[in-house]
């Protein structure tokens, strides 16, 4: 498991969890257009570099904002789909996975609410009482020890459901000192040295599953 920063997905764990949500809690989606992790795929350092220096290029960003986000915000707030998925995720928290279950529940808040997708009041709480059951980290952790949330990620998280609002997305890459003044946004540089490592110890899923458009670059799965 590799990871390359300490917001919310910026390791594999998270993007991992992200490509195979749906699909870990029996439910498919194949036939989407965009998948829901295609709305944080920019966060991975260990793409190939064209595809990241496509990631950076305006033509992507006008993209992910105008086309990709609003199409995976209306697949979740079709017929309560989201609802849906988040129900089924809570009802298998208690299941032993490689992935711990509650932190699969984070990672499709964390989905919802980069979207913009609606999200019960009950289910926003649900949310709240997770965080505190889930490992942090505040410092560095071996790979195979190296789940749930780094502080930084955390603190994204809590910030997200503070100033939640159905139809805006949250930009997890975007700064952000909206949480009791804790800048969320830590410098991928400054930790470079300490997760670095950690990279060649990456998973089959930081060369495969995860990228986009455009298709002359190797794509990592079918689903953008």
């Amino acid at each position: 498991m590799g990871r390359w920063g300490w917001r919310l997905f910026e390791g594999d764990q998270d993007l991992d969890a992200a490509c195979c949500l749906a699909e870990s809690l029996g439910i498919h989606i194949g036939d989407w257009e965009h998948s829901m992790s295609s709305m944080v795929h920019q966060t991975d350092m260990l793409a190939d570099e064209g595809i990241r220096a496509f990631y950076r290029t305006d033509e992507y960003k006008r993209e992910l904002e105008n086309e990709i986000v609003p199409y995976v915000r209306a697949k979740f707030d079709t017929d309560n789909f989201g609802d849906r998925l988040f129900a089924a995720s809570c009802a298998k928290e208690n299941e032993e996975t490689c992935l711990p279950a509650r932190y699969r529940t984070i990672i499709l808040g964390a989905l919802m609410m980069r979207a913009g997708a609606r999200i019960r009041a009950e289910d926003l709480q649900h949310l709240r009482d997770l965080v505190p059951q889930v490992h942090c980290t505040s410092r560095f952790a071996l790979p195979l020890g190296d789940d749930g949330f780094r502080s930084p990620g955390r603190a994204q998280f809590l910030a997200a459901l503070d100033h939640y609002q159905a139809g805006v997305p949250r930009n997890y890459q975007e700064p952000s000192v909206d949480r009791l003044e804790v800048i969320s946004d830590m410098a991928w540089s400054c930790a470079q040295d300490a997760v670095l490592p950690t990279i060649a110890t990456g998973s089959a899923s930081a060369t495969i599953g995860r990228s986009t458009k455009p298709v002359v670059f190797a794509l990592r799965s079918a689903g953008r």
